[in-house]
């Protein structure tokens, strides 16, 4: 899955801790789990 941002966060000090902070609350909605080795991989168990 690739998702493209609706503003640009480039610029700004805290931009990177911004954009980590709203996708990872993004997909452990959607029942991802960070990866322990890699970060910045997350893992979906399939059903």
């Amino acid at each position: 899955m690739v998702y493209r941002l609706k503003k640009a966060l480039y610029g700004l000090k805290q931009a990177p801790r911004a954009w980590n902070k709203r996708i990872d609350g993004f997909l452990v909605k959607l029942d991802f789990n960070k990866c322990k080795a890699e970060y910045g991989v997350y893992l979906q168990e399939s059903m």
